[in-house]
């Protein structure tokens, strides 16, 4: 969808044109954007790696500082996150409706479970039918009495 404007390959996640990338370092945030098909920070094109050694200055692990807002997205996530959800082959929803879509099918497929066991429940606490007459009833049975011990 934004590929046609350009973007940046960062292994397995694409970051359209228009995303920014930000660390938090010394008590505030630094940021990156990308421009086209290139990351650039202070004016100069780096990948994420080099966008958190510019600023923290030793090596961290640019997946677990970095925070990621893509142009489709509302809020900022972890880059880790992002890539683990593409690995794992869970899309992300698309919108808000389809996430409430998919929020909705799981709550009735819930629904529906519940449901089952409550009438399992009930139908279990719920007395039977006694088909025996009275007498003919293990607790009526007078067979104790009949025979005597040795």
């Amino acid at each position: 969808m934004y590929r046609r404007h350009g973007g940046y390959q960062w292994k397995c996640l694409f970051l359209a044109h228009g995303s920014e990338l930000r660390v938090y370092h010394n008590e505030r945030y630094h940021y990156a954007e990308v421009d086209r098909d290139v990351l650039m920070y202070q004016g100069r094109p780096v990948s994420p790696r080099q966008f958190v050694l510019a600023v923290m200055g030793e090596a961290r692990n640019a997946w677990r500082e970095l925070w990621v807002r893509r142009p489709s997205d509302a809020r900022w996530k972890m880059a880790s996150v992002l890539r683990r959800e593409l690995e794992s082959g869970q899309a992300p929803p698309e919108s808000p409706v389809g996430a409430m879509r998919e929020v909705a099918a799981a709550m009735a497929q819930t629904l529906t479970t519940a449901q089952t066991i409550v009438k399992r429940v009930q139908d279990f606490a719920e007395p039977k039918f006694e088909r025996r007459g009275r007498g003919l009833r293990r607790k009526d049975d007078v067979l104790a009495d009949d025979y005597q011990q040795d």
